[in-house]
Parts: C-alpha cells; sequence; structure tokens
C-alpha cells in the first residue's frame, strides 16, 4: 500500500484540472493495488469544471486491483480562510449537474470552496453522495455557495438515500448559504429517505430561499445524525426532518431545533461576522449563543477540525455549535511594577 499524490493547478502542476486527476485514478502506470490516491489542488487559477469521482476501482482493467481510498484536497498554502474568494475553488459557470458527484466508496473531498453563482439553469445540486456509496466518506470543511437560475430544486449539498446503519458517511464542518432560486424549492443540506445512515456534524447553513419550501436542514431519514450545526434564515423551516433522526445540540433562527442542548430561535444577525451579500463571514462572533454549546464529538468523522483548521479535540475546546471554533483573542495585561523600599 503506497499514499501516490498528485497537484493539481496552472502552475506546473501534475494535473492542470480534478477532472485529468480523476480520469488517471484507474491508469496502472500510476496507481497498484490498494494504493491510496491524493490529489492536492492548488489556488493557481479558479477551476471551472463538473467532475464525477468514480475512478480508481479495475486499474488497468483488472477487476482484482483496486485504489483503497482517494482524497481530493488543497495544499495548506492555498487553503481558504473560512470565506469564499480566499483558497482553491471552482468557480462553475457550465450547466451540468451536479457539479460534483461522490459516486464510489472511500472517498474524501476537502477544503475545496464550489462558487455557483454564475452557473446555468441544470445546475441545480452543486455537490451530491450517490445512493450506493455509503462507506468511507467524507465531505469536509468546504465551502458551498451560490445557484444559478436553476430547473428543478436546488440542494447545496445532497445525499442519497443508500446502505443502513451501518454506513461511513460524514459531512462535518462545511459552510453552505446563498441557496436560493425562486423558482424552485431549496435546500441547503438535504439527506433523502429510507434507511441509510449519514453523520452531520459542526456545518453551518445560512439564506435557504425566502419561501415555505426552502429549508437549511432537509433530513427524511430516522438514521441520520444531526449534532452541532447551526442552520438559519431559511424562508421555510430552518431543520425539516422526518424519520425521527438523532438531533442534539443544533441552533436555528426558528424554533426547529430541538433535542438535547438545542439553541432555537436565535437572532441570525447577532452570531456572525458578515451577513453582507457578496461578502458573507460565517465565522460566529464574540457573544454568539453558539459559544460553548456543542457537543464534544471527539475525533469522529473530521468533525474536530474546524473551518479554519483549528483541532478543538487536541486543543481541548469546550466545542462550539458550527463549523467555526471560536477562539478569543489574548490581551496584554497592564504593565505592573512592584518597588520595595529596602
Amino acid at each position: 500500500m503506497t499514499t501516490i499524490t498528485k497537484t493539481i493547478g496552472t502552475s506546473s502542476r501534475d494535473y492542470s484540472t480534478i477532472a485529468a486527476w480523476e480520469a488517471d485514478l484507474s491508469n496502472a502506470s500510476v496507481y497498484s493495488n490498494n494504493d491510496d490516491a491524493v490529489g492536492v489542488c492548488y489556488n493557481d487559477s479558479a477551476f471551472n469544471e463538473a467532475v464525477t469521482i468514480n475512478g480508481g476501482n479495475s486499474i488497468g482493467g483488472s477487476a482484482s486491483q483496486n485504489l483503497n481510498s482517494r482524497k481530493l484536497t488543497v495544499h495548506d498554502d492555498s487553503k481558504h480562510d473560512g470565506t469564499a474568494g480566499t483558497g482553491a475553488r471552482n468557480v462553475y459557470t457550465g450547466s451540468s449537474n451536479p457539479v460534483l458527484t461522490i459516486a464510489i466508496n472511500n472517498t474524501t473531498v476537502e477544503w475545496l470552496e464550489y462558487d455557483c453563482s454564475g452557473a446555468g439553469a441544470a445546475s441545480r445540486q452543486i455537490v451530491i453522495v450517490l445512493t450506493d456509496v455509503i462507506t468511507g466518506i467524507n465531505v469536509n470543511n468546504m465551502i458551498i455557495h451560490g445557484l444559478g437560475n436553476t430547473t428543478a430544486n436546488s440542494m447545496g449539498l445532497a445525499v442519497q438515500n443508500g446502505g443502513g446503519a451501518s454506513n461511513t458517511r460524514y459531512i462535518a464542518n462545511n459552510i453552505i448559504y446563498d441557496i436560493v432560486d425562486s423558482n424552485t424549492n431549496n435546500f441547503g443540506l438535504f439527506c433523502t429517505n429510507n434507511s441509510g445512515k449519514s453523520e452531520i456534524y459542526n456545518n453551518t447553513i445560512h439564506g435557504t430561499g425566502t419561501g415555505t419550501g426552502d429549508f437549511g436542514l432537509y433530513i427524511l431519514n430516522g438514521n441520520v445524525i444531526l449534532k452541532n450545526n447551526i442552520s438559519m434564515a431559511s424562508g421555510g423551516n430552518d431543520i425539516q426532518k422526518s424519520g425521527s433522526p438523532t438531533e442534539e445540540y443544533n441552533m436555528t433562527s426558528d424554533a426547529t431545533a430541538t433535542g438535547t442542548g438545542a439553541q432555537a430561535s436565535k437572532t441570525t444577525a447577532n452570531q456572525f461576522v458578515s451577513l453582507t451579500s457578496g461578502s458573507e463571514d460565517f465565522h460566529i462572533v464574540e457573544g454568539s449563543d453558539a459559544i460553548d454549546n456543542g457537543v464534544d464529538l471527539g475525533t469522529t468523522g473530521n468533525s474536530n477540525i474546524d473551518i479554519n483548521g483549528r483541532d478543538r479535540d487536541a486543543e481541548g475546546d469546550i466545542w462550539d455549535i458550527g463549523a467555526h471554533e471560536f477562539v478569543a483573542e489574548a490581551t496584554a495585561g497592564a504593565a505592573f511594577l512592584l518597588f520595595v523600599d529596602v
């Protein structure tokens, strides 16, 4: 088993596009059985592409040669700072749907920004995890926002039904906002029905439409686990659910956060650095109702790594709700001199 790392970008990298990296995942001249494939994106220039990740099985045409895992990530120097436009990003202007499809098990996608504010009408789902993708799935530390004039229900991040209670699918520390189209129903994070488990931790969702059919977190599955999520400013319910999912320590601007530790009916304007359109900043501010009101999840699903890369677990933090762990700036104490008469 070997980790094979390839760079992706337009400044003398191994690949100039994410699609080109993905297309090589079954290439026997690059990978062997049980290798871990890592694609590292750089902020050389904005990507503009729709990609399905499904390679790495039957390497070189041999059914017994498969990747152990695949990861699409971002170089440390190209990670966003929790706000749009600050790191490696896909600014999509095409019309494919979905824009990013995770179609194979044992896949991680992390640290990219997906901006679809200029996408065509057909692009109504930005990131999607398909039905039979149920094992070793991680979607972490993403910024997902913006939609064009879509033709059907719009979704920032969708997880389709599939599998059962033993699934290992983790959606953690993502910021999803501005999923708005007046012609359709809008969903920030959508989990479809049936029995497939997904674990939804420490995400921040804001601004999903103004109509009664627009929802922040939309959960139709009793095996879904929702903890430490912020969902605010939806036209309909901030959290819409059926099937009695596990729900704890979530925060909403309406009354739909329920269960242990719920922070319901909180004022959206009191929580974040900026809600100004085009310069949104969903880091929580001092005095936010999210601070110290989450539950400690340890390292489950990488939920410990916040949107700035802070390790809540290693730092011994009292967990906040949402993608950002607030840390007060240290202030220098006043100088103190002691004079002793001897």
